[in-house]
Formats: C-alpha cells, sequence, structure tokens
C-alpha cells in the first residue's frame, strides 16, 4: 500500500498459502498506510464469485445466440 494513492482502491486477484495451509491474498493488511485505500476486494472470498457469475453470464449469452 505505501506505493498506492490515497483514495485508490485495489482488487486483490492474486494468492498464496502459508506454510501452515492458511490461504491469504498479496496485499498485506497488516500495513499502516491500509487506511488511505477506498475499496479493497479480499482474497479468498472477494473475486471469485464475480469472476464465476461473469463466466456462466457469458456462457448463457454464447450459448443463446446460438439457438
Amino acid at each position: 500500500p505505501a506505493n498506492l494513492k490515497e483514495g485508490a482502491g485495489v482488487i486483490d486477484f492474486g494468492y498464496y498459502y502459508f506454510e501452515d495451509g492458511k490461504l491469504s491474498g498479496d496485499l498485506d493488511m497488516t500495513s499502516p498506510d491500509i487506511d488511505k485505500l477506498s475499496f479493497y476486494t479480499p482474497t479468498p472470498g472477494g473475486t471469485g464469485p464475480i469472476l464465476v457469475a461473469k463466466l456462466l453470464e457469458n456462457f448463457y449469452k454464447l450459448n443463446s445466440s446460438n439457438v
């Protein structure tokens, strides 16, 4: 967050696993600069459901146009 401008937003698509098996996003939520963000979509749980919904929507549109 230190490189982000005041009021910026972050959509976190990246993720990694800790040695204990816990999943985390790429953004360090413990950073003191985190307060300058206007919004943040976390990983896990932030972008995955939207991605799946958009994939299904596009599949439906493609299938409907070929009928």
